[in-house]
Order: C-alpha cells, then structure tokens, then sequence
C-alpha cells in the first residue's frame, strides 16, 4: 500500500473491511453515540476502498499525523464480523522528552473497544486527560474494552433508555 492517509480534523477512523457494509453503518452509528452529558468522539470516517486489507503496520506507515491526534481506530474484518464490533484502538506513540526523563513510547500498542466506548476513549486521550494504560488495562479477558467507565455497558444503556 503506496497511500498516504488523509489528513483529518479529528481521530481518524480508517475502514478496512468493505464486506458488510449494514454493519459499517451500525459501527458509525455506535461510535456516534452521544452520551447524557452531550459528549461525542471526535472523529472522522475514512471510506475509502484503497484501505482494504491494510494491516496496522501499513495503516501507521501511511503516515498518521502524531502531532495532530494520538491515536488511530481501525474497522477490520475483525470489527465487522464479531456481532460486539470490537473496533482497534492503535496507539500513536509519542516522542521522547529528555529534559523530562521520558523516553517516549513506540507507536502501534492497541487494543479493541466497543463502539460505545469509542468516545470516552478519544476525548480523554487526545486531550490528554488520561494515559493509554488507563483504557488498555481495562479490557477484559479476550482484549476488548466493554465498559464505558462512566456510563457501563452497553446493555445497561439501553436498559436505562426503555425505563
């Protein structure tokens, strides 16, 4: 894969997966939830057919814009088959700061979260509010963040929803 991605305003959601495009639509729809407190992600849909099959290696090589956002959503064939639609969170690393002592981190760590959490997860790290392990850590077992950390899970939501 020779393209560069776009440059976005907001986290880039890049799609690489064109297989169901009923289920791109519920995933949009769940990252778009917007919560009681009229919080949103930030984000924009990349839906461009030229990313099919990309991995996270090429998507990082394609030249997302660090200074610009901290992290990258991925819809793959992952996201779109499982019925939970666990979207790849992919870390953008950061640069090293040695008047500070830190010596940075590499790009690429990820792990997956519910379209619901999406926006919990991208206000907090793009603005900093939170560090990556705070969202990492608290997946469950098989990797995937289900809770959003006010709010809850999903279920609980929409149960909240029909009282």
């Amino acid at each position: 894969m020779t393209t560069q991605l776009p440059a976005t305003p907001d986290v880039p959601v890049i799609r690489t997966d064109f297989s169901d495009q009923e289920a791109w639509e519920r995933i949009k729809a769940g990252i778009g939830w917007v919560t009681p407190d009229e919080f949103e992600a930030n984000v924009s849909f990349v839906d461009d057919p030229v990313f099919a099959g990309a991995t996270v290696a090429e998507l990082l090589a394609a030249g997302p814009d660090r200074p610009t956002h901290a992290l990258l959503l991925v819809v793959d064939e992952t996201t779109i088959r499982s019925a939970e639609h666990p979207i790849l969170v992919v870390d953008l690393g950061s640069e090293a700061d040695p008047d500070q002592g830190w010596p940075g981190e590499a790009a690429g760590r990820s792990f997956r979260a519910l379209p619901h959490t999406i926006q919990e997860i991208e206000n907090n790290l793009t603005i900093a509010n939170m560090d990556w392990g705070d969202f990492a850590d608290g997946v469950d077992e098989d990797g995937v963040r289900r809770e959003h950390m006010i709010y809850g899970r999903v279920e609980d939501l929409e149960a909240e929803a029909d009282d």
